[in-house]
C-alpha cells in the first residue's frame, strides 16, 4: 500500500495547519496515518495527495489554502472566514463522528451524570 502524503508549509507551526493535518491523519479513512511533509516548494506540493494551509489556492478537495486575498469563504450559516482546518472539516464531514467514536471506544471521558436538584 502506498502511503498518502499531506503537505503543509514549513517554518513555524501554527494551530491551523497542525489541526488540519491531525484531523486528516487521525479521523479520515482516506488519509489515516498519512505522511506529513512540510515545504513551500511547489514541486513538493505536486507530489502530495492533499495540500493544506500553503500553495495559495483553494481548489477542493486537494488544495485547501485560505491565504488568498479574494478568499472569503465561511462555514455555512456563519460569518467568520474559514481557516485551513475549517476547510478540512468542511470537506471531510466524517471527522466529528470519528472523533466521537474514538473517544467512546477508548473511554477517555467516563460518563458521569450531572446531579439534578
Amino acid at each position: 500500500m502506498i502511503k498518502k502524503k499531506i503537505c503543509t508549509h514549513d517554518g513555524r507551526f501554527h494551530c491551523d495547519e497542525v489541526l488540519a493535518c491531525t484531523m486528516l491523519r487521525k479521523f479520515t479513512e482516506h488519509f489515516r496515518e498519512a505522511e506529513v511533509v512540510r515545504s513551500r516548494d511547489p514541486a513538493v506540493w505536486a507530489q502530495a495527495d492533499i495540500v493544506v494551509d500553503v500553495g495559495g489556492k483553494y481548489e477542493p478537495p486537494r488544495l485547501l489554502d485560505h491565504h488568498q486575498i479574494e478568499f472569503q469563504n465561511t462555514y455555512p450559516n456563519y460569518s467568520v472566514r474559514m481557516s485551513s482546518a475549517g476547510l478540512v472539516y468542511l470537506h471531510y464531514p466524517e471527522i466529528i463522528p470519528n472523533v466521537i467514536a474514538d473517544i467512546l471506544q477508548k473511554e477517555k471521558l467516563p460518563f458521569q451524570p450531572i446531579a439534578t436538584q
